[in-house]
């Protein structure tokens, strides 16, 4: 600001805001707007001279508005802070007073759509996991000032199976042992499921002992399932399921017949000897001293021996 072709003594400027001048006094001060300048986006200025005495009309003034922009605002606030593997967001920037705004990826991974608007896509790639995303907004000319928020936004991922047991055989209701289960570790709990109506040692750890019910016995087998449950935001989006067969086998039972009796020198054959669920048979004597023909089913014959 500048007052010129004037002969004077003195000059001094005022506001009508609550700005400050640097170099009151000159014709050419700075003037620094205050807050409450800033607010109302406008102020009025005064430089006023002051002559000799000796001239009739020795003082003067004059008066211009000075028109202030306010730097932009911005608020990264509503924008989401984080995501799960599988899906993209929208961000949200609320600004004011801006002429451009250009977000970038600081930190991390993944990619950005539509950059320079309000509300761009963040894309997770597939190793994301902390990400640092910058915004930036430029003033309106003529300022040149430029405004930046940074948000952090954790990208969850998805529970994976490393191993996990193949198809098995189990005898009767006896306790079966969960072996070989490893995963990514990016679970936050487990769940397992039977088809049938054993019962789990636990149903939310990662190998549990499973023993079969009569029910399942009579059936043959159940499925056993294993679910990897993800973080509470991204399940059950996010989670892994893997599944067993578990193949039964009932205990075998027998009945090697009714007491008998035979003559001496003679042999014995068996013909009342029953069985269920065997798969080889084999048959011995007390006294071990005779001789089976045909041992290796259930109607052997038997020759006593001496003893």
């Amino acid at each position: 600001m500048t007052i010129s072709n004037v002969a004077f003594d003195t000059v001094s400027w005022t506001t009508d805001g609550d700005g400050t001048f640097i170099g009151n006094g000159t014709l050419t001060p700075t003037y620094e707007p205050g807050a409450g300048d800033i607010n109302s986006t406008q102020v009025t200025l005064t430089g006023s001279v002051f002559g000799s005495t000796a001239c009739t009309s020795s003082n003067g003034s004059a008066t211009f508005t000075l028109n202030i922009d306010p730097l932009p605002t911005l608020d990264l606030s509503n924008s989401p802070t984080f995501t799960c593997s599988d899906s993209s967001i929208i961000l949200d920037a609320q600004v004011t007073n801006y002429d451009t705004i250009a977000w970038e990826i600081i930190s991390g991974t993944g990619s950005l759509q539509n950059a320079s608007t309000l509300n761009p896509t963040y894309i997770p790639a597939i190793d994301s996991d902390i990400v640092i995303i910058e915004a930036v907004a430029s003033s309106l000319l003529p300022c040149t000032e430029t405004v930046s928020e940074q948000i952090t936004i954790q990208v969850i991922s998805a529970p994976e199976f490393v191993s996990f047991p193949d198809d098995d055989i189990n005898c009767d209701i006896n306790p079966y042992i969960i072996l070989g289960v490893t995963t990514n570790s990016n679970e936050q709990a487990y769940l397992w499921e039977t088809t049938g109506t054993g019962s789990f040692s636990s149903t939310s750890v990662i190998e549990p002992v499973y023993t079969p019910s009569a029910a399942d016995v009579t059936t043959g087998f159940v499925d056993l399932t294993l679910t990897l449950i993800a973080d509470a935001n991204c399940s059950p989006a996010l989670d892994a399921q893997e599944t067993f067969r578990l193949t039964i086998t009932p205990q075998p039972t027998v009945d090697a017949g009714a007491d008998d009796f035979l003559c001496e020198d003679q042999s014995y054959t068996v013909s009342d000897a029953t069985e269920t669920d065997g798969i080889s048979y084999s048959w011995s004597s007390n006294t071990g001293s005779g001789i089976f023909i045909n041992a290796d089913t259930l109607n052997p014959t038997y020759t006593p021996g001496p003893s």
